[in-house]
């Protein structure tokens, strides 16, 4: 019997993502056989950091038949830690008797035991529980729902960026499912939670499925938590696997989403700028597998009215180009564009280039995404000086403070005075013949004297 159990380190064997990977991992010791799914039967709810409950359940899984094979292993799915376990059997009989161990307490805990996909179909047997809190374990849906009669499984559905869970609950028969629709409003853990079931056949007859989107032209050293942040805002998330081969090459990752809507909604995102790349973002694997670019040239710092002509008569020269891209970008910030030449000769040519100026914006060019991660700003236009106007108040204009300086109240005692004239003449026009000679002789006479 060979075991995934290490006494050097404590250790069950790491955190594999789901029980089909911890089957056909390689254990710390030995290399591990490959062993028929019929064989297997997989152990939720167990106690976390108990040696002895697991050993505990061995000798209960003995009295079931010859164990090929055991393995333990922590797993941690949305912040929250879940110990786990597999057994395999020499014969389907042994493993099919070791599923009535199901409610076996051990450590505190009800294990519940399953065989390979042995619930993945919805049936009337079945309730499904929403809006339950992102604390929610599989014994506290056991201790809501013992009363309602035999429980056969548990499954609990963690969304790595949802602010609430999902369950199902598998029972022997249906009676039992009326029971437990009466516990639909009940508190738990806080929430109010919701218990429903399947109505008609074709819902029954539907499987349970996880909608993949494969996402290529990452970095190497990407993390879940950056990929939950930027593609969180499209659905449910149910789990992501992230293959990064060599530190050298792009990373890869796999998003499943809980629905078909989350996953186009994901695709939507194909072409956008993440962290200084532009990653393929396609609901078939192929996509992601053709993601290679041809001989590429990363040009950064591109005005905002750049267009693809512009860079075609630029680079030319160097060599024949295959494509021309652009990168979406903020608005108000430069752009960015890649260009796939056909040899890539063209690449040391175009880094040869001593005048990289378009549209009088100076070029950055580079052959790595690097070169997009350094911030380009767009200058910023220069605001036109206002001329000033000189605004004249004629009524208070001569009694204006002492303080002003006498040049200058000269300078506006004369314009108010030129003013005046203006004023005076356009009178006299005004006036009639028989006026004017009046006014004339007064002016002499006041002259003479």
């Amino acid at each position: 019997m060979t075991n995934g159990y290490d006494d050097r380190n404590h250790d069950w064997g790491g955190q594999p993502n789901s029980f089909e990977e911890a089957a056909s991992r390689k254990p710390l010791k030995a290399k591990m056989e490959r062993f028929d799914n019929a064989l297997k039967v997989y152990i939720k709810n167990l106690p976390l950091d108990d040696r002895a409950a697991c050993n505990m359940v061995l000798e209960q899984f003995a009295s079931c038949g010859v164990i090929q094979h055991h393995l333990f292993f922590e797993k941690k799915l949305a912040g929250q830690r879940i110990q786990q376990g597999l057994v395999v059997f020499t014969t389907e009989e042994e493993a099919e008797k070791a599923t009535t161990l199901t409610g076996t307490e051990v450590g505190g805990q009800h294990i519940i035991v399953s065989k390979f996909r042995q619930f993945s179909q919805p049936s009337a047997k079945m309730v499904k529980i929403t809006n339950l809190c992102v604390e929610t374990n599989e014994e506290d849906l056991w201790n809501l729902f013992e009363n309602c009669g035999t429980i056969k499984f548990i499954h609990i559905d963690r969304p790595l960026n949802s602010s609430s869970l999902k369950a199902e609950v598998h029972f022997k028969s249906e009676k039992c499912v009326r029971k437990a629709l009466k516990l639909d409003g009940k508190s738990l853990k806080g929430n109010e939670i919701c218990v429903s079931c399947l109505i008609n056949e074709k819902e029954e007859q539907k499987p349970s499925k996880e909608y993949p989107v494969f996402v290529a032209g990452l970095p190497h050293d990407i993390r879940k938590e950056d990929l939950i942040k930027a593609f969180g805002d499209c659905g449910p998330i149910k789990r992501i696997k992230i293959i990064v081969k060599d530190v050298e090459e792009e990373g890869r990752a796999v998003i499943f989403f809980m629905d078909s809507e989350s996953a186009e909604n994901a695709v939507t995102c194909n072409g956008l700028e993440f962290s200084g790349y532009v990653p393929s973002v396609t609901q078939r694997e192929e996509g992601m597998l053709q993601h290679q670019f041809l001989n590429p040239l990363f040009v950064a710092g591109l005005s905002r009215d750049t267009k693809d002509v512009d860079i075609f008569l630029k680079f030319q020269d160097c060599g024949l180009i295959h494509d021309i891209k652009f990168v979406a970008s903020k608005p108000g910030s430069l752009k960015k564009c890649y260009i796939e030449f056909k040899e890539p000769e063209s690449i040391e040519k175009a880094m040869a280039i001593e005048d990289l100026s378009v549209k009088g914006q100076t070029l950055f060019i580079g052959r790595t995404r690097e070169i997009w991660s350094v911030q380009h700003t767009a200058p910023k236009p220069k605001k036109k000086k206002k001329k000033k106007t000189l605004d004249l108040d004629i009524n208070n204009l001569v009694d204006e403070d002492l303080a002003t300086p006498c040049s200058k109240k000269r300078k506006l005692q004369g314009v108010v005075e030129q003013i005046t004239e203006d004023a005076n003449e356009s009178k006299l026009e005004a006036d009639s013949p028989l006026e004017k000679k009046i006014k004339k002789k007064k002016k002499k006479k006041s002259a003479d004297v």
